[in-house]
């Protein structure tokens, strides 16, 4: 529990005349604590700020984690793309017991479908996944994050699952041949997306890695699918294949190998929800699109 003492010694040691005159807990923080702040500086309106404390066993694995998501999000500002602005970030434990970052808070509306959508909205939105995959590790430094790499082999190797998903990726990773290393989101989708009019903030940039863009679109792909049809899916990814044309020696060609690492992250998708009914469009969804995928990998004898 973070008192409001503590939310007003944080704020001010990097903003001595800021006062905080409200605080509210943000749900949806799983590795974080994640606080809504009124902060008002001496004869100017009130701002609204975030607090995200970390994790302990974030920053136990990370001692910088604040200032490596400070310059992440400072990295991404710098390359025309909306994120929430950073404002302050403490490596220490000593106010809060844990390292923390101070950012802007951002207003608007989270969709949860995008049925009424029109072309120029799906535009956009791809348009901030294809933004963040051409930032490329190298034009910018990227060194500070995790690699995508690393994380796979990891789990490629340490873990053994009688599970046939994760038989594929087993024996398929080794002979891809991953696109040039860019920044990843880590988890774009809907719910990480806040539209104010016409702009796209990006939220939620803990999974934040460098690796091949398409693990990005993976993803997106299969949590697309979910909140509408495969026709939307694959005129998504048509949008995302033009945008990223422009980027060097890009390829689609592996694009089934991560949507079924899209999948085998999303593999524990039925806890997230109560009503069968949900949960059982949504296996089939699931089922049908590792199928696919499955299919597309067998044929290119890998």
């Amino acid at each position: 529990m973070v008192t409001h003492e503590q939310l007003q010694l944080a704020v001010q040691k990097h903003y001595p005349t800021a006062k905080v005159t409200w605080s509210k807990p943000l749900t949806g923080g799983i590795s974080a604590t994640v606080i809504a702040l009124e902060v008002v500086f001496p004869n100017t309106r009130p701002q609204w700020w975030v607090l995200r404390v970390y994790g302990e066993a974030d920053y136990k694995s990370n001692p910088d984690i604040s200032y490596d998501e400070y310059r992440l999000l400072k990295l991404v500002q710098s390359k025309h793309l909306s994120v929430p602005t950073p404002k302050a970030y403490d490596t220490s434990t000593e106010l809060l017991n844990a390292p923390y970052l101070l950012q802007q808070y951002v207003a608007g509306r989270v969709y949860k479908s995008i049925e009424r959508w029109n072309r120029t909205q799906k535009s956009r939105l791809v348009a901030q996944l294809s933004g963040i995959n051409r930032i490329s590790s190298t034009e910018d430094d990227l060194s500070f994050l995790p690699t995508q790499q690393e994380i796979i082999e990891n789990q490629l190797e340490s873990q053994i699952y009688n599970n046939r998903i994760f038989d594929i990726l087993k024996n398929v990773y080794p002979y891809i041949k991953a696109n040039t290393d860019a920044l990843l989101h880590g988890d774009f989708w809907l719910g990480n997306v806040i539209w104010e009019s016409d702009l796209i903030t990006v939220i939620d940039w803990e999974d934040a890695m460098f690796g091949d863009p398409l693990s990005d679109l993976g993803k997106f792909r299969l949590e697309t699918l979910w909140v509408s049809n495969m026709d939307e899916v694959d005129y998504f990814t048509q949008i995302y294949e033009h945008q990223m044309s422009k980027t060097s020696n890009f390829s689609m060609t592996y694009l089934p190998f991560w949507d079924l690492w899209g999948a085998w992250r999303l593999r524990n998708f039925a806890s997230w929800f109560d009503d069968p009914a949900t949960i059982q469009r949504m296996q089939k969804q699931y089922d049908n699109f590792v199928d696919n995928a499955t299919k597309q990998l067998e044929e290119m004898n890998i």
